[in-house]
């Protein structure tokens, strides 16, 4: 190209070159430095004053050709701005720190945005360095999880994604808690509030004696003195009847330990009927009758029938409706028992059976 065309960016249209309006350098034939000449460039079309630009040329290692924010000589990527995937691993509530940028054509100092992922744990992003920490939760635990990001110069950007794979945790006492997160690692019983706690067959969280798989399956343990013998109970509750008496003591017992009416020792509940006569335990205490004895007064009327049908007392033998009178009771109070009456012929609810105004007990 003449001086003039350089100088001017107007073509002569006595050369072959057309500098399409860019002025360049009279004095360097390749003024960007790309090892093409100017006049080529011109002919090529490309800009002569742009190192990046060219048809076979060299760009310069000192020029960011892709917007990255990193020089040429320092870019795996000169020419596209380039994010790459990245593979670590985490155990559970242990934050882990990884550097999401070192393998990216950016430099510390982009901006990153997290854009997607199925990572549930808490992610934090130090945008200075490029480090991204990771905390995984327990229900990760086991699993391969993902954070998809973005990285940007500017306008330049791509995107890549983080890959986490998560070990299975350690969970000293089994209880499906992992000991970062169990305020009790060697406790199967702490914490039961965690919704992702599971019991252990072997653990005794009631304390009562029996094992959980015991309590809920009712078969035996060898390796625990009480035997459940069939019989499932509450493993959150040593005393599931109620009754004062835990459930392996009842076990070891052989009573019922689901029934407040049976244990040695124990105190049935006040709202139980434990002689099934149709009254409360409580409301036994208050008549006076016996709450194991249905018909207390034994006149072969329960007791239930005479307080709450009959309108009889059920501790008065004497008083029922269609019962039969004990033989040692003197119902008619005339000093012989009903016993002694049946024997002398006289009738035991009359006091005089003769009416000669001497009662029957007096002759």
């Amino acid at each position: 190209m003449t001086n003039d065309e350089e100088t001017t960016g107007t073509d002569d249209p006595s050369t072959p070159a057309n500098p399409n309006g860019n002025t360049t350098d009279p004095n360097d034939s390749d003024t960007d430095g790309d090892g093409i000449s100017d006049g080529q460039e011109a002919l090529d079309g490309t800009d002569p004053n742009d190192d990046c630009d060219s048809v076979g040329g060299t760009p310069l290692g000192t020029s960011d050709c892709d917007g990255d924010g990193n020089p040429n000589e320092d870019d795996p990527n000169p020419t596209v701005a380039t994010a790459v995937d990245d593979n670590t691993t985490a155990d559970v509530g242990i934050p882990k720190t990884v550097n999401i940028i070192f393998n990216d054509d950016f430099l510390p100092g982009s901006t990153i945005t997290i854009t997607g992922g199925n990572a549930a744990g808490t992610i934090l992003v130090d945008q200075a360095t490029g480090n991204l920490t990771y905390t995984a939760i327990a229900a990760e635990d086991n699993s391969t999880v993902n954070i998809t990001y973005e990285v940007c110069n500017g306008s330049v950007c791509d995107t890549a994604t983080l890959f986490i794979s998560i070990p299975s945790c350690v969970d000293t006492d089994g209880d499906n808690i992992c000991d970062v997160d169990d305020p009790a690692p060697a406790d199967p019983c702490i914490p039961r509030s965690n919704p992702d706690w599971q019991p252990v067959g072997t653990s005794d969280c009631d304390n009562d004696g029996l094992t959980y798989a015991e309590e809920t399956t009712g078969i035996d343990d060898p390796a625990t003195p009480a035997d459940p013998s069939g019989i499932v109970t509450d493993p959150e509750d040593a005393d599931s009847d109620g009754d004062g008496i835990d459930d392996g003591q009842e076990a070891l017992d052989n009573t019922d330990p689901n029934d407040d009416c049976s244990s040695i020792g124990g105190t049935p509940l006040g709202t139980s009927d434990c002689d099934n006569d149709g009254l409360t335990n409580d409301e036994e205490n208050i008549l006076g009758t016996d709450p194991d004895n249905q018909d207390t007064d034994g006149d072969g009327i329960d007791d239930g029938q005479e307080v709450n049908v009959d309108g009889s007392d059920p501790l008065d033998d004497c008083d029922s409706n269609g019962g039969t009178p004990l033989g040692t009771s003197d119902c008619d109070n005339d000093g012989l028992s009903n016993a002694d009456e049946a024997i002398e012929g006289t009738d035991p609810n009359n006091p005089d059976t003769d009416g000669d105004g001497i009662p029957d007990g007096q002759y």
